[in-house]
């Protein structure tokens, strides 16, 4: 499934690179508006997860997260892969166990394997499930990957989310069910390569 999500980031990419026509066009747009179009050579490595404030600050205010499970999920963010938000191991560029968060973070494994699963229940973090196991075996059989909700915090540009990820959290959007109504919500189209973050007013209004 991590190959997937990259090589659906990889494809992206090569179509951007194959049409500088498009990125000639946004800099002539960006000339009308009068602002400088800049374009960057060389990206920076080093990893990072920000918080989207806002929603952040909205799961706060309502009270909707313990403080152990806060305390977890900002501790995971070190460990989230930039452009899919998947929670790799860093050393071994695999994904993370609930076994491999525990030693990681230094945590005792009972108790972080609990807060995962409420953490998962409450759909800050999503699970990866790949449909051929379920074709195969009728269930999954294998522990699935776990990635953090992209409204919540995002590794990348936030107007380029992973799809794959950006569907799952649409499809089963369990903060919105619970109540938890954030101010800035993934949006998407059927055939867009990505989803972005918008203010809440303006997606719903579109989709009206």
């Amino acid at each position: 499934m991590r190959k997937k999500l990259q090589e659906a980031e990889y494809r992206a990419k090569q179509r951007e690179e194959l049409h500088p026509e498009i990125m000639n066009a946004e800099e002539q747009k960006a000339n009308e508006k009068g602002f400088m179009y800049i374009r960057r050579n060389e990206k920076n490595r080093a990893r990072f997860s920000p918080l989207i404030n806002e929603n952040f600050w909205c799961i706060i205010q309502q009270e909707y997260l313990t403080n152990a499970e806060k305390a977890l999920f900002v501790d995971l963010l070190v460990l989230v892969e930039l452009g899919t938000n998947l929670i790799i191991h860093p050393s071994l560029d695999r994904y993370c166990s609930i076994t491999d968060i525990a030693a990681l973070l230094k945590r005792e494994l009972r108790s972080t394997r609990g807060l995962i699963h409420h953490l998962i229940h409450k759909g800050i973090l999503y699970e990866l499930v790949d449909p051929s196991q379920i074709k195969n075996y009728g269930r999954v059989v294998s522990e699935r990957p776990l990635y953090v909700n992209p409204e919540v915090s995002y590794s990348g540009d936030r107007n380029k989310i992973n799809m794959m990820a950006a569907r799952q959290v649409a499809s089963f959007d369990r903060m919105e069910k619970s109540k938890v109504l954030l101010p800035w919500k993934l949006d998407f189209r059927l055939n867009d390569e990505y989803a972005r973050l918008v203010e809440r007013e303006k997606r719903f209004r579109r989709k009206r």
